[in-house]
């Protein structure tokens, strides 16, 4: 009869089907052991199942070692030891290698499964079409508190709507993606470093947007939808330094500096009465040919004539600080018009390519007139569109641009190739083949005329932004008829 040990029992009850199996730690195989074992201290090693089923002890797997931080003493950089991963890395701020789109999809899929609101996508070279993966983060929302065991106060019924912070800068983004303006919940929006050129009208979607951040890329002007952002969200932040837009120095008034200086007039002013000051430097610095001084007490007369034509009755009161947050017109450029083929009309003034060949037309200050250096009004500025612009309009609507060509057959007219061309345009500008004109609403393929608007934002800094239209009735009267109350700088 074979030897049966007393413990433990002949049958083993097993473990619940929902229940893990018994953990057990052990100094080895009893046949390995000597008098080191039994010193102190002693290392066990665990494994999974009974204890007296020495299968299990031979196949138990040892535990891997956790990743750790090593001091680089020569250089004073904390760097990675060779058994760190690269979500240690992550996990520890540092600047990873280039990714490639998988690396970036993972890493949204666990954070969108954590519903984590932070993401750092920086130096991950994302192109445009890369950004579809950022509709993940639509699933993300804020989770409620565990009170436990605890009755819930009032905190615990929060809202469950998420605030997202995005990084995406020192990528190589230069048209960006509608996904990127779905994701209606981003808070901050950081797109540094990059080769951005034209930021699209959607960037209106955003309608909890508090900070956008595009500093140091390649952007000219700015869309008239940024406007609305300033209106729509109190304080908000844009940073667009380090971007060759078309504006002079000083890009900040320093209005508000000039007001708070009580012994420059004796006392709080009125508007009135700081425009008539800015008025006679104005014209003192004109006279010395000192042009650069007179620009800029311009620009500051007409931030205080914006101030005064939302409410009249201002002018007699003395500054409040609140009229500072509005978001006010003060110049333009004169406006391009443009033939239905898309070519410049002749004696027409051209888009600025540079600030060396800005013009300004502002409402005229002071006595001084000058009329603009290039000027020309259209003989007829009538809003009736041709059949062409219609019916071109009314099809893109409907079908796509393949299909419209098989539609035409073999010969392409010269007029619908040019219009289609420029619909694809629009398409990697702003995501649609259609664009909307700013002023009357209306669907178009090709501008009939544009023009730079310069407003000052809550902060004093004047933004220029890029207003297109579909007609020439569009352009608004007091930039479209020469009268003598404008004037050039």
């Amino acid at each position: 009869m074979s030897y049966i040990p007393s413990s433990p029992p002949l049958l083993a009850a097993p473990s619940p089907a929902s229940s893990e199996p018994p953990m057990f730690s052990s100094d080895g195989p009893i046949g390995e052991a000597d008098v080191v074992n039994y010193q102190s201290p002693r290392l066990k090693r665990k494994y999974r199942g009974a204890w007296w089923d020495g299968a299990a002890a031979e196949s138990r797997e040892q535990e891997v070692k956790k990743s750790k931080l090593t001091r680089n003493i020569d250089s004073g950089v904390w760097l990675l030891s060779d058994e760190s991963t690269e979500e240690d890395s992550m996990s520890q701020g540092t600047i990873p290698s280039l990714d490639d789109e998988a690396t970036v999809q993972r890493i949204i899929q666990d954070g969108v499964e954590k519903n984590r609101t932070t993401y750092d996508l920086q130096y991950r070279s994302l192109q445009d079409a890369h950004l579809h993966h950022l509709l993940m983060l639509k699933r993300v929302i804020k989770p409620p508190l565990d009170p436990g065991n605890e009755i819930p106060g009032s905190e615990y019924y929060r809202s469950m709507v998420p605030e997202i912070f995005l990084d995406l800068s020192s990528n190589i983004l230069q048209r960006l993606s509608p996904s990127l303006f779905m994701v209606e919940h981003l808070v901050h929006l950081i797109l540094r470093q990059n080769n951005i050129q034209e930021l699209p009208p959607q960037i209106n979607q955003l309608h909890h947007l508090r900070l956008l951040d595009v500093a140091n890329n390649e952007l000219k002007f700015l869309p008239p939808e940024i406007l609305l952002l300033y209106r729509r969200n109190s304080g908000f932040q844009l940073n667009i330094s380090g971007n060759p837009l078309l504006r002079r120095p000083p890009v900040t008034l320093g209005l508000r500096g000039f007001i708070d200086r009580p012994l420059r007039w004796g006392g709080p002013p009125t508007l009135q009465e700081a425009i008539d000051m800015f008025q006679a430097c104005e014209s003192s610095h004109r006279k010395n040919n000192r042009l650069d001084a007179a620009f800029w007490y311009v620009w500051l007369i007409r931030h205080l004539e914006a101030i005064a034509e939302r409410d009249p009755n201002r002018l007699h009161r003395t500054f409040d600080s609140t009229w500072f947050e509005d978001v006010l017109l003060v110049a333009s450029t004169p406006v391009a018009y443009y033939e239905c083929s898309g070519k410049l009309v002749p004696g027409s003034a051209a888009i600025p390519k540079d600030i060396d060949s800005l013009q300004f037309l502002i409402k005229s200050v002071g006595s001084v007139k000058v009329e603009p250096f290039h000027w020309w009004e259209p003989p007829c500025r009538s809003g009736m569109r041709s059949l062409f612009d219609v019916s071109l309009a009314k099809t893109l609507s409907e079908v796509s641009v393949d299909e419209v060509y098989e539609l035409c057959g073999g010969e392409v007219p010269a007029q619908v190739q040019f219009a289609l061309e420029k619909a694809e345009e629009n398409v990697a500008c702003v995501y649609n083949l259609l664009r909307r004109c700013h002023v009357c609403g209306r669907d178009y393929v090709e501008k009939r005329a544009e023009w730079l608007e310069y407003w000052v934002v809550p902060n004093e800094e004047y933004l220029p932004v890029m207003k297109r239209v579909c007609s020439w009735r569009c352009v608004p009267d007091h930039i479209a008829k020469k009268g003598h109350n404008i004037r050039a700088i």
